[in-house]
């Protein structure tokens, strides 16, 4: 039996989709609001942002706490909202372009544990 460690964490996949598919509606609805036709793009361009957002999300994160390391930073509360409504949008709008460097991040910083020894010898 081989046991991948390889992926997201456990519930964040989900709780990163239930956000992107509101930043989808929240756009779509914009759009339809100032009079524009929702076309066939869109809606691909939408699913496509929601199945990766997850992604570009957590290299988003890795990337920051790299940054920002053991600091505490103190901001306003609405500053800190708006610099974060922000970001979860660019990473949704940018999604197919963060993406899959979060994956390869995720590909190559994550072990893969091979048990398929019970006793634990090679």
């Amino acid at each position: 039996m081989v046991k991948k460690e390889r992926g997201l964490p456990e519930g964040y996949y989900l709780n990163k989709v239930i956000v992107a598919i509101v930043i989808a509606a929240i756009w779509l609805l914009f759009k339809v609001s100032t009079g524009s036709e929702v076309t066939g793009y869109m809606m691909a361009f939408s699913g496509i942002s929601v199945l990766l957002y997850p992604y570009s999300r957590f290299f988003y994160e890795k990337i920051i706490s790299y940054v920002v390391a053991d600091n505490k930073l103190y901001f306003p509360v609405l500053v800190f909202i708006v610099v974060k409504l922000i970001t979860m949008c660019l990473c949704w709008f940018f999604s197919f372009l963060i993406a899959p460097v979060g994956l390869a991040y995720l590909f190559y910083s994550r072990p893969v544990f091979d048990s398929s020894h019970s006793d634990g010898q090679p």
